[in-house]
């Protein structure tokens, strides 16, 4: 097998030192070869991005849940402060009914009938 000089065959890349770009002084032509698959180390970079990016979207679904969590936890504690409360006010007319009720029998001197 003769190798032109002006060609150089690697075993993913053929180059063509006759005419294209000039690197290091060199004239180049560079043409893929058809159906190359990079390794694997050539797409860390695009799986440390894919991973990082699946973190960061399981991160955003534990907020929002945390949210959610908060917001049922507020609505109840809003709720219990708005019975607490009724119960409170009724409790303290009741209280407030108790004493008038009792002060107008001892203001008039009268007997309870009730």
């Amino acid at each position: 097998m003769r190798v032109d000089p002006q060609l150089t065959v690697t075993s993913n890349w053929t180059i063509d030192v006759s005419d294209g770009a000039t690197i290091a002084d060199f004239c180049v032509s560079i043409t893929p070869v058809e159906d190359y698959q990079l390794p694997p180390e050539a797409y860390q970079h695009e799986m440390e991005r894919e991973e990082m990016r699946r973190q960061l979207e399981q991160e955003r679904r534990e907020r929002e849940e945390e949210r959610k969590e908060r917001e049922k936890e507020q609505k109840q504690i809003a709720n219990l402060t708005s019975l607490v409360t009724e119960f409170l006010k009724k409790k303290t007319q009741m209280h407030k009914s108790s004493i008038h009720h009792d002060g107008a029998m001892y203001s008039t001197g009268g007997t309870n009938t009730h």
